[in-house]
């Protein structure tokens, strides 16, 4: 978030100078510790949104390379002499958990030649395509099965980020309990038995 700030604090002023630099670096901390204290972002926040650089990286290279053989694949749909296309409606569920990679998958199918989301209902699709062959097989795209892949990951860091706290939060309550079984009353300890005649007087 802090380098997002700086870049749009230069992008602003359209060029880049040290002083530019300098103000845009305590402008963009600045902004960056607004948003940690009132808009709920965090340091840890940001370090899961860089770990998932490299799955977005490889999603997008993906779908260029889904976007261009799609494109090949109208454009010999047009040249082909006495073609008729057969557009379908298809409905399908994806499978995928979290509402972001769900819009990610919509307009993925969308941005690809011959097919448009026409509609998104929690976890059902309704996709238009072009013709039958797109049709077929389009709930087992190779989109569904990255973005399927990109939580499945995700679900195994959140586990091993959450069994990892359980371990830390169990190894304290053990500690405690050890050092209060060590532990010796001061009377016996300095062998104050006059303190002791006392207090068994007192219940008495």
């Amino acid at each position: 978030m802090f380098i997002a700030y700086f870049l749009l604090f230069i992008l602003f002023n359209g060029k880049l100078t040290l002083e530019i630099a300098l103000f845009g670096a305590v402008f963009a901390a600045d902004l960056y510790a607004f948003s940690c204290k009132y808009l709920g972002y965090s340091f840890q926040k940001d370090a899961d949104l860089f770990r998932k650089v490299p799955d977005g990286i490889r999603y997008l290279i993906m779908l260029a390379v889904e976007i261009v053989k799609a494109s090949l694949t109208v454009i010999r749909m047009v040249l082909t002499p006495g073609f008729e296309p057969k557009p379908q409606l298809a409905q399908f569920h994806s499978g995928l958990r979290d509402e972001g990679h769900r819009v990610v998958l919509a307009d993925s199918i969308t941005l690809t030649p011959g097919t448009i989301t026409c509609e998104l209902s929690e976890d059902l699709f309704t996709v238009h395509c072009l013709d039958v062959a797109q049709y077929e097989g389009i709930e087992h795209s190779s989109f569904a099965q990255a973005l399927t892949e990109i939580e499945e990951r995700e679900r195994q860091r959140q586990e091993a980020v959450e069994a990892e706290k359980r371990e830390q939060a169990a190894s304290v309550p053990e500690t405690a309990v050890e050092a209060s079984d060590g532990a010796i009353p001061d009377a016996e300890l300095t062998g104050d038995s006059g303190a002791v005649d006392e207090k068994e007087g007192q219940q008495e």
